[in-house]
């Protein structure tokens, strides 16, 4: 059975701007294939509208947008070439290089310009400025926060810099598209006491400015509208910072058609607001406890959807019948979303989550989960050692059961440990793809980052985990 995996934008546009071993297979009529690798999965690029057709097109709309970029993701090379074979434009197209290049080059993606994104709000005197540099040879955003009272004294500053990857900036860039924030413009004034907001977009021509006081793109609304709540999270979302809370989220998360996508900002967006709360109340990470983490997030979410915690999960799966209580679970979807946390203070103690990923895999292998989602925190340091569980949260792919073979100590340890709580089987080809990472200051001034990875069953064969161990 085919471990295809499919991606449309936003999600498609980060895929592309990590491509390695690019080349292109076929171009014509406004549609072309190419072919990559990210990280250690094999991908197809069907581009069937491309950006400056639709950047033409007055009327192009977010479904427009979305299916015009999709990427196919396989677990192997051979699944990938079965693929481009079976399509109809492979008969008469001669696999060819890149024009003007070699084949095995990077990808020449376009992510480069600047945005520059002001907030303010009169009467409090509160303000939220940032300014996002995106370049070939690197990326970077500022962000200023200042939530103003009427007592000098109770107001209350925090600001930044941070290095941005190349994949977060092209994520970003593709909802800006999928918004038409190119076609927002200057907007009548809406009230003079209320809030003020502009936006310029460097990309590629002259800057786009759009701007408002009480008055929203794109129609000129004086209620924050959908889209200009979305551009919102977006933003938050490349900077991994909650800066301006009080918007209608739920609204905006209802607007995004893809569920998968919504289902993944309500999950960062949730992140977002506890790790600023955290971080206002001062407390210290290294004394927080998983337990204590999930109960706070929990209500978070609920804020949102129904979110429930501790699950009890056992007996609902054939393949894992003695598996233990899921950490959160969304009904944002039908099946729910089942997502799994970890709260690491050292690279070490990330093992476990070798054990969710093969949990969630078999959730969403049996029909019992739609997504599945690992999220873990630790110090900022920690995530830069290189261990095999770190690279969970980036682009992985686990094939003949490698989720257990390649840590067949640690599962040994667990069959030990418990028999009963113990997999019978799980997903033989398992992908993990990275979704987004939320930061966070702590007192001790060492930073902490919480990441968050999607996890996918690729096919439906199975792997004997329970055979193998015992």
């Amino acid at each position: 059975m085919s471990g295809q995996l499919t991606e449309r934008d936003p999600e498609a546009s980060a895929t592309v701007a990590r491509l390695t071993d690019y080349r292109e297979l076929f171009a014509g009529e406004g549609f072309t294939v190419s072919a990559g690798m990210d990280g250690p999965t094999y991908c197809v690029v069907a581009d069937s509208g491309t950006a400056g057709d639709l950047l033409a097109a007055d009327d192009a709309s977010e479904a427009d947008w979305r299916s015009a970029l999709r990427v196919h993701r396989f677990p192997t090379l051979a699944e990938r070439e079965r693929f481009i074979t079976a399509q109809p434009w492979h008969a008469g197209a001669a696999q060819r290089g890149r024009p003007g290049g070699d084949d095995g080059r990077e990808l020449p993606v376009q992510v480069q310009g600047a945005i520059d994104l002001q907030l303010r709000a009169g009467l409090s005197n509160s303000e939220v400025s940032v300014q996002i540099g995106i370049g070939e040879k690197g990326n970077a955003g500022r962000y200023l926060v200042r939530l103003g009272e009427l007592e000098p004294e109770d107001t209350v500053e925090l600001g930044g810099s941070q290095r941005l990857e190349r994949h977060e900036a092209a994520r970003y860039l593709a909802e800006l598209r999928l918004l038409g924030v190119s076609r927002w413009t200057q907007y009548p004034l809406g009230a003079v006491d209320g809030l003020s907001w502009s936006l310029t977009q460097r990309t590629s021509g002259p800057p786009e400015h759009s701007s408002g006081i009480n008055a929203y793109p794109p129609h000129g609304d004086q209620d924050p509208s959908p889209e200009f709540v979305r551009l919102l999270l977006a933003t938050e979302r490349l900077l991994g910072r909650e800066l301006w809370p009080g918007f209608d989220v739920r609204g905006a998360l209802d607007s995004i058609p893809d569920e998968r996508d919504r289902v993944e900002h309500l999950l960062l967006h949730g992140l977002r607001g506890w790790a600023s709360a955290f971080e206002r109340s001062g407390g210290d990470p290294m004394a927080t406890t998983e337990v204590a983490f999930e109960k706070a997030l929990v209500l978070h979410l609920a804020e949102l959807v129904v979110a429930r915690r501790q699950v009890n999960v056992k007996e609902q799966m054939a393949g894992w019948p003695g598996v233990g209580s899921l950490d959160i679970e969304l009904a944002e979807t039908d099946p729910r979303t089942w997502v799994e946390l970890k709260w690491a203070k050292a690279a070490g103690t990330l093992f476990n989550c070798v054990w969710d990923v093969g949990k969630l895999a078999q959730a969403i292998c049996e029909g019992r989960a739609a997504y599945g989602y690992l999220v873990a925190g630790a110090p900022a340091a920690e995530w830069r050692k290189d261990t095999p569980y770190r690279r969970l949260f980036g682009v992985s792919c686990h094939l003949d059961g490698a989720v257990v073979t390649q840590h067949e100590k640690t599962w040994r340890g667990w069959w030990k440990e418990n028999q009963n709580t113990f997999p019978i089987e799980m997903p033989a080809t398992i992908v993990t793809v990275p979704v987004g990472r939320v930061r966070f200051e702590t007192t001790t001034g060492e930073p902490w980052a919480i990441r968050v990875a999607r996890v996918e069953p690729a096919g439906e064969e199975g792997f004997p985990a329970r055979a193998f161990v015992a």
